[in-house]
């Protein structure tokens, strides 16, 4: 998965950095792909950017559309109202923005209807989501 990662996305977008996975551990060396996806906050920008465009990055399409549309939709197949999917949350009450959050309060998020794209980087996450959800969904409102 991790070479798919680089050589499918990472490197078609130009990315600055190798992308690190973490691992489970130092003896059996898988990746983690549940989580823990290492960069800077550029290629985090770019990340996002790709799916901004609905996963093509200047007219190549690395992603299928489709894929950036399911992924991005709230999962109710089980009745109640699911606000994650494939590691994508929607922003409740914003007209269509969803994000992609971090262990310690990394933050894409994007907003297709207003064109915008928004990074958060920290070092550990001080404040609770649904704080960090209000507070995107002020940003977005403002502009």
């Amino acid at each position: 998965m991790a070479k798919v990662l680089e050589e499918e996305i990472w490197q078609p977008c130009g990315m600055e950095y190798p992308v690190t996975w973490s691992l489970d551990s130092k003896r059996k060396q898988q990746v983690k792909a549940f989580c823990c996806l290492n960069g800077v906050t550029r290629d985090f920008a770019k990340f996002g950017r790709l799916y901004l465009n609905n996963g093509n990055w200047n007219g190549k399409q690395l992603i299928p559309k489709e894929w950036v549309t399911q992924s991005t939709t709230p999962d109710t197949s089980l009745g109640g109202l699911r606000t994650e999917k494939y590691h994508w949350w929607t922003l409740p009450d914003s007209d269509g923005a969803y994000y992609a959050g971090g262990l310690y309060g990394q933050y894409i998020i994007v907003y297709p209807e207003k064109n915008l794209l928004i990074i958060r980087f920290a070092e550990r996450n001080l404040q609770p989501v649904d704080e960090l959800q209000n507070f995107f969904r002020q940003v977005i409102e403002q502009l």
